[in-house]
């Protein structure tokens, strides 16, 4: 197996730490192997490395972001072959969490070497770009509508801590009109505060929201927040990701496949990924199966039952009356 590594060791201290640390096992697992350091902020001159089968990226879930962007988004179209290895710089990464790659960096490598694959579902988002012009990106993990890209402690555990410790970032905010719509059919119209599009199962940089397993889910999960003041609500935060709650006007929560939010204004900006990839009005698309990416898991797959044909009339066996038992009368035994 052909194997590149690309490193954000040019963009990050953390990630140089890292790769200095574990450089020597690393080379020494991946003999013939190529190590590429670069700048997550200076991507646009990288190739498409088709000629690799595996590309083993090294960093956070912002530089996941960026790189799959620019290598694996020319390469939808095409059913490309080539798969994917998250190596994180930290044990935080929600990416590497959603797919239950192991804590120690030795079973990491292990692990990459033996190169067992699963389907890794992405979305596609249209939105209106940073530039202020349409654009396209690729989520991997999370999208946050109308929420800051929040530097979090890993002290913060719980949503409504991590809502808490950054509520003074909402002080000022005051809800504004949002459209939601799924496969054209208006769903939902009137006020919001933000909202979360959540593919696995930790929002990056911040808190678990579920414990169901990424691999087995077909659509993504979306809260929506649409109380009048943050601070008067955290104790409805609880109830918004909780599965048993019903719905009422301050939650909207649904899983889709496919869904447009309509919304105008700076401030309703989307944070993809711990990357900031412009603002509403966006569209959200479910792409199945859109990658292949290294994971210890084993997705199980959906048998639909099968269709048990009626059971045919057995034919009679020597001089037996099938009409006869039928009606009653007992078999005449042959003379």
């Amino acid at each position: 197996m052909i194997r590149l590594f690309i490193i954000n060791s040019k963009g990050s201290k953390r990630t140089a730490r890292f790769f200095r640390r574990h450089q020597s096992a690393l080379e020494a697992g991946f003999a013939g192997a190529e190590f590429l350091h670069v700048d997550a902020q200076k991507l646009q001159g990288l190739e498409s490395y088709d000629e690799y089968d595996q590309l083993v990226l090294i960093g956070d879930d912002p530089f996941f972001h960026v790189v799959v962007n620019q290598l694996h988004g020319a390469l939808l179209e095409k059913n490309s072959k080539q798969h994917y290895a998250f190596l994180a710089d930290s044990k935080d990464s929600s990416v590497a969490q959603g797919l239950e790659m192991p804590v120690s960096v030795r079973q990491q490598i292990e692990l990459i070497k033996a190169a067992p694959t699963i389907p890794f579902d992405l979305v596609r988002c249209h939105c209106i770009g940073t530039e202020g012009l349409p654009a396209q990106r690729l989520i991997l993990n999370d999208a946050l509508i109308r929420l800051p890209n929040l530097k979090l402690p890993l002290l913060v555990k719980t949503v409504v801590q991590w809502f808490r410790s950054n509520s003074r970032v909402f002080g000022a905010k005051t809800p504004t009109r949002i459209t939601l719509f799924e496969h054209g059919s208006k769903l939902y119209e009137g006020n919001y505060l933000c909202a979360i599009l959540l593919l696995g199962n930790k929002i990056t940089g911040g808190p678990k929201l579920t414990q169901k397993k990424r691999c087995l889910r077909n659509r993504f999960q979306y809260y929506q927040l649409n109380a009048h003041d943050l601070l008067n609500y955290t104790t409805s935060l609880p109830q918004l990701f909780n599965e048993e709650t019903q719905e009422n006007d301050n939650l909207l929560r649904g899983q889709f496949a496919d869904l447009e939010v309509r919304g105008l204004g700076a401030e309703n900006r989307i944070v993809a990924d711990g990357v900031l990839i412009g603002r509403l009005p966006a569209s959200f698309t479910l792409l199945p199966k859109a990658m292949c990416v290294v994971s210890p898991m084993n997705p199980v797959v959906r048998l639909e039952p099968k269709k048990v044909a009626s059971a045919k009339q057995a034919k009679p066996v020597g001089t037996m009356n099938v009409g006869n038992l039928k009606s009653g009368n007992q078999p005449q035994k042959d003379p």
